[in-house]
């Protein structure tokens, strides 16, 4: 069966749709492992992820391989537009790289619906015969403004039902998509699967599981104000009155960045909080997790709607596969799942609640050393190469 999928790999050309914030997510993932079977070519497209607003500092570029081989890179003209042509923009530019490669493609992957349209156009030009829609994230609030919102939905339900497949990072996706958006009927819940974020868990470089800096916190992610970081700022200095020697590093990038400093310049805990530069290289950046004791995932339910319930928050995999217990909510869909393997604690919302387990694992090293070996355990059952292989084989049919 494996011979028979790489085979099928290699004899076959495929295009990645993406809009990209950082390099290291799931598309640049999915990329890499198909790029280890050779396919005949492959073309990966990026454009800027506009709702975060340091992308628009960033252009649309595409990658083309050649039998595992990158042959040429391009990169488009930065275009200051509107957020709206923008979107405009980056459907011309796939359509245009796409056929200058004068290729047909056996599948396109499209992250996001705007990118599954622009693949099924293609499809009906006749340059690919299969798309899937990789839907990374379903929020019932993408946008602030109701008509783009509305527009956005209808994009979605367009992609789900005119792709021969969805796959969702997310167990709740299909629900979610069913309660708000009217897709209750076969068309739809036939077309979608749970394809959830996963880990490359025997080539991580990791710590020993015993070798860790004992008193150190790690958030590693976004900076956004969901992510329930001013409320850890905020705990520090009572979990300093019971460790005192207690140290956060925040590892990321984003809007929050300056609000984040700020606000532990006003509670004195600058020195005990070190602000880093997300990192883009995987090897290292696990090697890093793992040094810690405890990550991080917060998320803030007061002011979440279900953006983060109706996806699969990547930074708990991270976590876990690191070694590394975890602290969140109930904001995310599987915090059941964290309490089953005892990998974490899941907890209200508050600085008392969030010190109260801090100092509770932190001052228990057997305790400590338990929740990390259970957290390995926990990654280890999502593979990348089985959920890849498992799902590429259906949709190529092997």
């Amino acid at each position: 069966m494996a011979k028979q999928f790489d085979q099928q790999v290699k004899d076959s050309n495929i295009l990645i749709i993406l809009h990209e914030h950082t390099k290291g997510g799931v598309a640049h993932v999915l990329r890499d492992f198909l790029l280890e079977k050779k396919p005949e070519s492959l073309l990966f497209i990026t454009h800027p992820l506009l709702y975060i607003k340091e992308s628009y500092k960033k252009s649309s570029y595409f990658e083309w391989y050649v039998n595992g081989k990158l042959v040429k890179k391009h990169t488009g003209y930065h275009w200051q537009l509107p957020e709206q042509l923008h979107y405009f923009k980056d459907f011309i530019y796939t359509i245009f790289w796409t056929y200058n490669t004068n290729t047909k493609y056996n599948l396109i992957i499209a992250y996001d619906p705007l990118n599954a349209v622009s693949a099924i156009v293609l499809k009906l030009l006749g340059r690919a015969k299969k798309v899937v829609y990789y839907s990374i994230d379903y929020f019932p609030t993408r946008f602030e403004n109701t008509i783009m919102n509305y527009v956005y939905h209808q994009i979605d339900k367009i992609a789900v039902k005119y792709s021969g497949e969805t796959w969702n990072v997310g167990a709740r996706m299909a629900k979610a998509r069913a309660e708000t958006n009217n897709m209750k009927s076969e068309i739809y819940k036939k077309k979608q699967f749970h394809v959830p974020i996963g880990v490359w868990f025997a080539k991580i470089k990791r710590k020993p599981i015993d070798k860790f800096t004992q008193n150190k916190l790690i958030y590693a992610g976004g900076f956004i104000d969901y992510m329930g970081i001013d409320m850890v700022i905020k705990a520090i200095p009572l979990i300093f009155k019971k460790i005192p020697d207690i140290s956060l590093d925040l590892i990321g990038r984003g809007d929050e960045d300056q609000k984040w400093k700020m606000l532990a310049k006003k509670y004195e805990v600058e020195k005990y909080i070190n602000f880093e530069d997300w990192m883009e290289d995987r090897g290292s950046f696990h090697l890093r997790l793992s040094q810690a004791a405890i990550g991080l995932a917060p998320f803030n339910y007061h002011i979440l709607d279900d953006k983060v319930k109706n996806a699969d928050p990547g930074k708990i995999k991270d976590y876990t596969s690191s070694g590394l217990p975890v602290i969140t909510t109930k904001a995310i869909y599987t915090w059941r799942d964290i309490k089953k393997f005892k990998c974490g604690f899941v907890i209200d919302y508050n600085e008392k609640e969030f010190t109260k387990v801090v100092i509770k694992l932190l001052t228990n090293k057997s305790q400590l050393l338990q929740y990390r070996k259970n957290a390995l355990e926990y990654a280890k059952q999502f593979d990348w190469d089985k959920i890849f292989t498992e799902n590429l084989s259906r949709v190529l049919n092997i």
